[in-house]
């Protein structure tokens, strides 16, 4: 696969209007998982803002500024778990289409973005 076809393929994920996460065959779910931000796009979870990082954003916005885990809440754990749980199905390795590698990785996008912590790692 070459560099631009996986481009328009994860910008055809990312940019899908429906909340349900497409599970792709296992090379080119690899691609994305393995690309940077490829834990939001194929879990089709919205990437937080990332001023919500920058000490800049809490001198711009004092009340906020109180409020540490403005971008801990950004995400709808809730949606994580469930798209996981789809994706998880289709890349199991006990599936006749599954794959260990593909799962693994997918396990671990859960548990980052699930994290405040890891996740504030993995988005820098």
């Amino acid at each position: 696969m070459t560099s631009s076809s996986f481009s328009s393929d994860a910008s055809n994920i990312s940019t899908s209007t429906s909340t349900n996460p497409t599970a792709l065959p296992s090379e080119e779910a690899l691609e994305i998982l393995l690309s940077p931000d490829g834990y939001y796009t194929y879990l089709n979870i919205p990437k937080p803002d990332p001023s919500l990082l920058t000490s800049q954003f809490a001198s711009q916005h004092p009340s906020l500024a109180s409020a540490p885990d403005a971008y801990d809440n950004a995400i709808d754990l809730d949606l994580v778990k469930k798209n996981y749980r789809r994706l998880s199905l289709r890349h199991h390795p006990d599936r006749k289409t599954g794959d260990p590698e593909t799962f693994r990785i997918l396990h671990r996008a859960k548990v980052v973005l699930s994290s405040a912590k890891l996740r504030r790692e993995y988005d820098l």
